[in-house]
């Protein structure tokens, strides 16, 4: 009696692992997407307060510059995976 019982913990020892992996892998998606979110939000935001204050983000301050080098932070990030 005792192997049976030894052999059913194993066993739902290890589906429970691989939901809790599944479950991860899950969970990681949808937290990548709620940045990828955030970050475009950001950038929304900060281009219609600079609309709201009459500043010209194609100037040359800068602004479009940062914002090309993360464009290409991202990129590499997403390249590396």
């Amino acid at each position: 009696m005792s192997m049976k019982l030894h052999r059913y913990m194993q066993s739902v020892q290890s589906q429970t692992f691989g939901d809790i992996l599944i479950f991860g892998k899950e969970l990681d998606k949808e937290v990548q997407t709620l940045i990828e979110t955030s970050i475009a939000l950001t950038f929304e935001y900060r281009d219609l307060t600079n609309l709201l204050n009459g500043h010209d983000v194609n100037s040359e301050s800068g602004i479009n510059l940062i914002e090309d080098k993360l464009k290409q932070a991202k990129k590499q990030l997403y390249d590396a995976k």
